[in-house]
């Protein structure tokens, strides 16, 4: 069994040991989604081998969370240490939101809209507005992989994978196949904040600024 195996098994298992009275117990949720999600994310990068059909499940459900696939996209492009800094704003974001007795969506929301630095970052690496070279290897292996995970789940619940192969083919230049994945994300499930984001994206910017500069 593979170490990215094992270590979904543990982080279910951890999580598992520390919620017992949950009736989702033994289930990642979105919290464990986004522990687990850079080490596993490195993992599946660094072989060579195929997911597995167990590993691809695990992968499908993290995917399902919101925020989890543009840090996946992230972590995939332009290295872990990204990913890791934005994971630790959201961190410092819901401790915020603890201090401040936030309660309602309103409050909460008005904190997590706070101008950052670090969310700043991260949208302008998402909406292809930086010139630093992503990681084309990398967004190869992860568009590989994401195919593997497609092949297991049913249309309809193959909207983030699609849509994150629309945006691994919008940013390598390919804007007519990433329409063709952006549109199959958005017909798998048209609500999905993600298919709406890669949606968006390529109808509005034909093309992210680091390809301006690999033109050159």
């Amino acid at each position: 069994m593979r170490k990215v195996h094992q270590l979904a098994l543990d982080t279910i298992d951890a999580l598992d040991a520390g919620d017992d009275d949950d009736e989702e117990s033994g289930v990642l949720d979105l919290a464990g989604s986004l522990v687990l999600m850079v080490p596993m994310v490195e993992a599946l990068l660094g072989s060579d081998e195929d997911p597995s059909p167990e590993e691809c499940g695990v992968l499908a459900h993290m995917l399902s969370f919101p925020v989890v696939p543009e840090l996946v996209l992230i972590c995939t492009a332009f290295g872990r240490r990204i990913a890791e800094e934005h994971l630790r704003e959201m961190v410092r974001t819901n401790k915020r939101v603890i201090q401040r007795g936030a309660t309602t969506a309103a409050e909460i929301d008005a904190i997590h809209s706070e101008r950052s630095r670090v969310y700043e970052r991260t949208a302008q690496m998402l909406w292809g507005k930086v010139r630093r070279q992503p990681d084309e290897e990398r967004l190869v292996s992860l568009a590989r992989i994401l195919r593997r995970v497609a092949s297991h789940l049913p249309h309809n619940m193959r909207c983030e994978t699609f849509s994150m192969l629309g945006w691994i083919f919008w940013a390598r230049g390919k804007r007519a196949l990433a329409a063709a994945y952006s549109e199959e994300g958005r017909c798998a499930d048209a609500s999905n904040l993600i298919a709406q984001f890669v949606g968006e994206l390529i109808d509005v910017v034909a093309s992210p600024q680091w390809l301006d500069r690999k033109a050159r």
